[in-house]
């Protein structure tokens, strides 16, 4: 009986430069329409920017959940299904820089945050949906949230290379603070 073992190497993925055309010249005309939508209809533009906006932030959030849920629990099933969770979270940093764009729209989406109906809301309400306040809130689960990836993944990446079972260790302490961070800012981030 012969025994073959091969290993196997995988190359980065590199884009064709076809794909790579059209995935520009699809963000040029979703900027330019974008812009065109505000000039015409600035309140439904802006209604349409915060769906799609998180709807993808919920995608890329619930990956992170999944991972940390999983490392928390320390489940060994999930490996092989992991690095789709994983690869969902690299879209952290295009979620962060979309809610600095979102907070240009925050008066057209929110009727409460002009200083008038401000006046009006009482119970600490005006504390808690104070536009700085709701802005700081966006921003910090932002970077809170591009942090926790960059660790639990980098983490589990290197793991892959090292083979140390020690950083499935420290992803787990990472993912219960990830599990208390997001229960704690993505209901206020929602």
């Amino acid at each position: 009986m012969s025994t073959h073992h091969h290993d196997l190497k995988v190359s980065p993925f590199k884009a064709p430069v076809a794909l790579t055309g059209a995935t520009h010249a699809s963000l040029a005309i979703g900027l330019l329409t974008f812009i065109i939508g505000l000039v015409k209809h600035s309140d439904r533009m802006w209604t349409s920017y915060l769906t799609a906006f998180f709807f993808f932030a919920s995608l890329a959030s619930c990956g992170m959940f999944f991972i940390a849920f999983n490392h928390a629990s320390k489940a060994g099933w999930s490996v092989t299904v992991r690095r789709f969770a994983e690869a969902m979270t690299n879209y952290f940093p295009v979620m962060l820089i979309s809610s600095l764009v979102l907070i240009l729209g925050f008066k057209s989406l929110y009727l409460w945050a002009t200083p008038e109906t401000m006046q009006t809301l009482t119970g600490g309400k005006q504390v808690f949906l104070a536009p700085g306040f709701v802005i700081a809130r966006l921003l910090i689960f932002g970077l809170g949230s591009i942090y926790f990836g960059k660790r639990i993944v980098g983490n589990s990446l290197k793991q892959d290379q090292t083979r140390d079972a020690s950083l499935t260790l420290k992803n787990v302490g990472l993912s219960i603070g990830y599990i208390a961070f997001f229960a704690i800012f993505f209901l206020n981030f929602s």
